[in-house]
This record gives C-alpha cells, structure tokens and sequence, in this order.
C-alpha cells in the first residue's frame, strides 16, 4: 500500500468515508462479538488511539483489548501472537479485507452447525485469481491450498475469515519459515490437511474485497459508496446543482455555481467551489478543498489536501497535506484505452483498472502546469515544478524537474 500508509496504518485507510477498520468493527459487534482484540504493529499507538475513539460509538458491553505484535514475522506468528489472549475458540479476521457485516454472522452460524474443528475458514468467489492463493474445497473441508499464480481466471480464494481453536493458533509458533522467511498460516492449515484434520470451508455470503495495492482502494470505494445515504448538514450556496447521494458534513460547504454527481462524501471544514464539478465515487476528507474551475472524478483526496485552480483530478488517491498548483492535470486514460499497468516497487503492476490517475503520498506539491501520467505513483514529500511531466515511480522527497 505504499506510499500511503508511509505515515499511517492500513485498517485507516478510508472508504466511502470511513476507515476499513471501522467496518469490521461495526460488523463484529453486529454478529454479537463483544471482545474484541486489536493486533498491533506498523503505527501501532495511531491504530490504538483511533479504535479507543471509537468506543463511545459501540454498545457499552464491548470490550476492548489490545496486544502488540512486536517483530512482524508472518501471518502465522500474528494469529499465534493473537492466541496468548485468547481461552476459548476465536474469530480472526484480516483488517485489510473489506465485506458486508451480515457476512460475519452468516460465517459463525456456518461454523457452529459444520461442528468442531481447530479451524474454520470462510471462501469467495473472484474472477481474477491471479493475485491470490487459492483453495480447493472437497464435501465442504479443504483439500488443497496453493500459492499465488499468475493465472488469469476466476476461482476460490481464502476470504480472510477464520474460527481458530487457541490451541492451534498457538501452535505455529513452531512453524518454520516459508521460503519468505515467514511464519506462514497457510503451512499451519496444510498441516491440518495432511494430518487429516477437518477444516470445514464455507462460502462468504456478500461482498468482500481485499486492500491489496493503494489502487484497490478506488474499487472499495466504488462499491461502498453505493451505500451512501444522502445528508445535506453542511452549507449549500445558491445555483448549485447536485444529482444523485451527497453527504456533506454540517461544517463542509458548496459553493456557488459548483455541480455535483453522486455517490460523494464530503468531509467537514471541506470546501467545494465555486464553479467546482465532483462526479463519481469520491471521497473529500477534512478540511479539503476543490476549488474554482477544478474537476475530480472517481477519486479519494484525504486531509487538508488542496487541489484549488483549475485542476483536473480522475480516478487517483491524494494522500493527506498536498498541494496542486493551478493548471495541474493528471491523466486517468491510456491512449489506447489498455489496462494500465502502475509503477510500484519491484516492477509494474497490472491494475485490472482501464482508468487510474495517481497515488500520491503525504504532503506533495505540484507547481504550475504540470501534468502527470496514467499510473504514477508519488512518495510523500515530493515535489513537482512547475511545467513539468511526470511518470513512473518516485521514492519519497524525490524533486521532479
């Protein structure tokens, strides 16, 4: 997920609003958990800080734990981590998947009525399974786990639900490292297998994505914000024209001559205009702004970020702190309209995406008239001159001339 979660954790990237933990969360609660256990690690006191606010929101039986996962080892040593807590069996849950919280409570009554096991795990469809490891289910246990391929086809992937007896979790501490040099928690499911042990598999029932790249966020997003609920709190100028769901935080205002199409979350202190056009899935943090004569289509743009004159901004994720200058354009559409492949390190990588902008890190600034292309990706810190044209990938406080 880099560059955007240089200065923050994963479960606080924001969709259609809301930080993905909050989601799971709301969906725990929803399926009757009331113990609930954070793991920490990257950012660890950010996360804490964030989920502590969040307990005057829960029902005042909810009980919040944290632990920390200290040295990140694996996803083995972190479910082992999250066992020392832990009495009875428990639900685990990856905090970078995304699904509808019926999902959760649909998973543990499945679970109850398959019977006891050391492990449950929930499966999804998805048409590309390239970017995944996959499963095999046989008579509703699994048989087979494989790692990623780099096959093109729909198929079965873990979904990142599972039901651990403590016993178990535990004992992958004395798992050895994989080929990554990590304690992974599929070697501990495979050994189950190969011992013969159920592992009952049952289908997600719902949407479910996985935050993998800073790009799957715009797919997030899309999806999420089909939920919102229209709420004009915020101040709305005359000749201003809004069609379809817009949320506008009761501090945030719209200016005059500014045109809007929904789905849009617009945070509060934000401001939109004049003469402003939003469309599509996008999300306006606090205190940003959109000013005159810009345009942002399908698009997240997190705190304090400015794109104020005569900007245009497509299906790209603004990191919190930037700053366009005016004239600033950023191209969403390849030539020959091919999926675009984004810059990351290591290599390029497929998108699956026809149309994406920027990810764009903490605190960037653009000068005047500069432009940049199909699937750029900016390090937080970087600044751009003015007039000039930027692609490809750029390590954090880069200077582009």
């Amino acid at each position: 997920m880099w560059p955007l979660t240089e200065r923050r954790p994963k479960p606080l990237l924001p969709i259609a609003g809301r930080p993905l933990i909050d989601y799971l969360l709301d969906g725990l609660v929803a399926a009757g958990v009331r113990d609930i256990v954070v793991l920490l690690g990257w950012q660890g006191g950010v996360l804490r800080r964030h989920v502590l606010q969040r307990r005057e929101q829960l029902p005042g039986d909810v009980q919040l734990r944290f632990l920390e996962q200290g040295e990140p080892l694996g996803t083995g040593h972190a479910v082992a981590r999250g066992a020392a807590a832990m009495r009875s069996t428990f639900l685990c849950v990856n905090a970078d998947v995304l699904l509808d919280p019926p999902a959760i409570t649909a998973f543990l009554d499945q679970a109850r009525g398959a019977g006891a096991a050391h492990a449950h795990l929930a499966s999804t469809e998805v048409p590309d399974v390239g970017a995944f490891g996959t499963i095999v289910a046989r008579d509703g246990q699994l048989a087979e786990l494989h790692e990623k391929t780099r096959e093109h086809r729909p198929g079965t992937i873990n979904a990142g639900l599972y039901l651990f007896s403590p016993e178990f979790a535990r004992s992958m501490e004395g798992l050895q490292p994989s080929s990554r040099g990590e304690l992974e928690l599929t070697d501990s499911l495979r050994q189950l297998v190969a011992a013969a042990q159920p592992v009952p598999v049952h289908p997600l029932q719902g949407r479910w994505r996985e935050a993998s790249h800073p790009w799957d966020l715009l797919t997030l997003n899309e999806e999420w914000s089909a939920d919102v609920q229209p709420a004009l709190e915020g101040t709305v100028e005359s000749n201003v024209t809004i069609h379809g769901s817009v949320r506008l935080a009761p501090s945030a205002t719209i200016r005059s001559g500014s045109y809007l199409e929904g789905p849009i979350v617009i945070g509060p202190r934000a401001v939109v205009g004049p003469n402003a056009f939003v469309r599509g899935a996008t999300f306006l943090d606090a205190d940003t702004k959109v000013g005159a004569a810009c345009e942002v289509k399908n698009s997240i743009v997190l705190a304090g970020s400015h794109i104020p004159h005569q900007n245009y901004v497509g299906d790209s994720v603004i990191g919190s702190g930037c700053n366009l200058g005016a004239g600033t354009k950023v191209a969403n559409l390849r030539l020959d309209s091919a999926e675009i492949l984004a810059h990351a390190p290591g290599g390029r990588i497929a998108t699956g995406r026809r149309k994406l902008g920027v990810i764009m890190g903490d605190d960037v600034k653009t000068g005047i008239n500069s432009t940049i292309d199909v699937g750029t990706v900016l390090g937080s810190g970087t600044l751009v001159g003015p007039g000039a044209a930027v692609a490809g990938l750029w390590a954090a406080h880069s200077r582009v001339y």
